[in-house]
């Protein structure tokens, strides 16, 4: 196994986990948006 080969898939793994994480975030704020929106016009 090549140790930079090894580096550079893990780096891609973070990169891909951080877009993961950053979109579920985004995905939980819009989640809360539109339950806030609901219950005020509900």
């Amino acid at each position: 196994m090549d140790p930079s080969w090894e580096a550079r898939t893990s780096g891609e793994s973070w990169k891909m986990e951080a877009r993961s994480r950053k979109f579920e975030v985004r995905a939980g704020k819009l989640a809360q948006a539109v339950g806030c929106w609901v219950m005020g016009v509900g």
